[in-house]
């Protein structure tokens, strides 16, 4: 730990001045001794001195000096063994008060670490919580952008709605002011022929009974080998002299002059694009609607009144309540009325005001949704096409494929409104019943 590194040299300082201690102890003990020794040969010769004694032989006086000698180094070594004891405990009270010490720092070191393990801590969950904060005053601000996006976009599509429920409104009492029946067919006029010759010439030259079959491409429909040129073979196989593709890309325009198809590529406003090309492109017919269905049982595709189970409010009197699939804006007939002028006015300025709503939902209030103070129909006649006819890739590859009764049925047409992997079914299709392969169906489900 940093601490117990700092406290490293704090530590070898302190042994190095145990070590000096002692040599100075010993030292002393040493110094001590001789001093001793000195002094008692001196002491020895001033008591001869004194006493005025006659001169020992030299043989005495050689013992007397051995004997003070022994004396003197027995006095000594008990001299120097208390003082070694003194210096023993001196060392040891020392040692102690070192080991002592040193718990201390070691103490106040770990104290020291774990006081900065506890302040990084709550730094740590100060920082987690201010980055917390950060992101919640983030989000609330995307939030609030979002939110005032969305108001907009409610408003805009409230001012679109308004404007036109007016221009509806306008169109049908001028229908019924003029005695004009909002449903019959619009014919032809070198008047309304004027506002697009190019579009009027080729329908012209197409129609069969001023009826047109028109399919609207886009350009995930266009390269060669897709979806258009295999609609179109069909098309020609069938032996269909009135089909049209409206090309809302210059790819479909090409793939449709290579198979030798009328095609036309529409001017679109406001940068139109997807769903809303697709109504904007059909106000130039101006027909009431007849549309496939989602649906695969009669109930479903052709709708039901029944009692609601649900609603506990009334149980004496219980409600009823209307239910069916919806119809489908990827496959439906339109006549040249004025009803259906209307109506695809209508899906595309809401489409226009909301790029991003789902053009179905769009198509199905339009027609389905009557007269209320939330909504002003433009009052089209709906018919829904024979569900077994017209039939939807779902009802098709449930019910029918397995099916021996059904799969003998020939429908008019199929629309694979179901399914993302629409190429490879469509090749089955085909196969299944233009080139009579009965297992083309099978690999799918």
């Amino acid at each position: 730990m940093p601490e117990r590194a700092r406290l490293q040299p704090l530590r070898k300082r302190r042994f190095a001045a145990e070590g000096l201690t002692l040599q100075k102890i010993f030292a002393a003990v040493l110094l001590g001794a001789t001093l001793g020794l000195l002094a008692s040969v001196v002491r020895v010769a001033s008591q001869s001195r004194v006493k005025g004694a006659p001169e020992p032989s030299r043989s005495e006086a050689i013992t007397a000096w051995q004997t003070s000698q022994q004396a003197n180094l027995l006095s000594d070594e008990k001299h120097r063994r208390e003082l070694a004891e003194q210096a023993r405990r001196q060392i040891l009270l020392e040692s102690t008060r070192l080991k002592n010490d040193l718990q201390h720092a070691e103490a106040v070191a770990d104290a020291a670490q774990h006081d900065r393990e506890a302040a990084m801590a709550q730094a740590s969950q100060a920082q987690n919580h201010l980055d917390q904060l950060s992101s919640t005053v983030q989000q609330l601000v995307q939030r609030n952008e979002q939110a005032a996006k969305e108001a907009q976009a409610a408003k805009l599509e409230a001012q679109e709605a308004t404007k036109q429920a007016h221009t509806v409104t306008t169109r049908v009492k001028f229908g019924l002011s003029s005695r004009h029946d909002r449903h019959s067919i619009i014919h032809p006029s070198s008047e309304r022929d004027a506002s697009n010759p190019k579009l009027a010439g080729l329908l012209r030259k197409v129609a069969i009974d001023q009826e047109v079959l028109v399919a609207i491409c886009t350009k995930e429909m266009g390269p060669p080998g897709g979806m258009l040129s295999l609609w179109g073979q069909a098309v020609q196989q069938a032996g269909i002299d009135n089909a049209i593709v409206a090309a809302l890309d210059p790819d479909c325009l090409r793939v449709a002059e290579h198979l030798r198809m009328p095609a036309f590529q529409p001017s679109l406003q406001g940068g139109a694009f997807g769903a809303t090309a697709k109504f904007q492109a059909l106000s130039q017919r101006d027909s009431d609607v007849e549309a496939a269905s989602d649906g695969f049982t009669n109930a479903t595709a052709y709708g039901q009144v029944k009692q609601d189970e649900d609603n506990k409010s009334a149980p004496g009197n219980p409600t009823l309540k209307a239910e069916m699939m919806g119809l489908s804006p990827g496959l439906f007939f339109v006549r040249p009325t004025r009803a259906s002028l209307d109506l695809v006015d209508l899906i595309t300025s809401r489409l226009l005001a909301r790029p991003s709503a789902n053009p179905n939902k769009m198509f199905n209030e339009a027609i389905l949704m009557p007269t209320s103070t939330q909504h002003i129909s433009p009052g089209v006649h709906a018919r829904v096409l024979d569900y077994m006819d017209f039939i939807n890739s779902g009802t098709l590859f449930s019910r029918v494929k397995g099916n021996p009764l059904l799969e003998t049925h020939p429908p008019i047409m199929i629309h694979l409104s179901c399914h993302a992997d629409k190429l490879p079914r469509m090749h089955a299709i085909i196969n299944h019943y233009i080139n009579h392969d009965s297992n083309a169906l099978s690999e799918f489900s």
